[in-house]
């Protein structure tokens, strides 16, 4: 259930976010509303949120078999 629900919410976040992933998994942690805060200002990621979405792409990475 937790797989299905979490695939869910991913997929409606790269919506909101226009495909852009970096931002749907920074919206995963810290919530859709405060990503599109950073977006909107347009200065990137706070360090922490890109510390998280580089250890979620390393993973992926790993799971990709790259």
């Amino acid at each position: 259930f937790n797989v299905r629900v979490g695939t869910y919410y991913l997929s409606r976040l790269l919506k909101r976010f226009d495909g852009d992933v970096r931002f749907a998994i920074a919206a995963y942690q810290a919530g859709p509303g405060t990503a599109s805060k950073w977006k909107k200002a347009g200065k990137g990621l706070p360090k922490s949120s890109q510390a998280y979405v580089d250890k979620v792409l390393a993973a992926k990475r790993r799971f990709d078999g790259r």
